[in-house]
């Protein structure tokens, strides 16, 4: 599930920037 943890990442790293 390499794909997910990205999906679950992507809004995580978008609100840290």
């Amino acid at each position: 599930p390499e794909g997910q943890e990205l999906i679950k990442n992507a809004p995580y790293k978008h609100k840290t920037v």
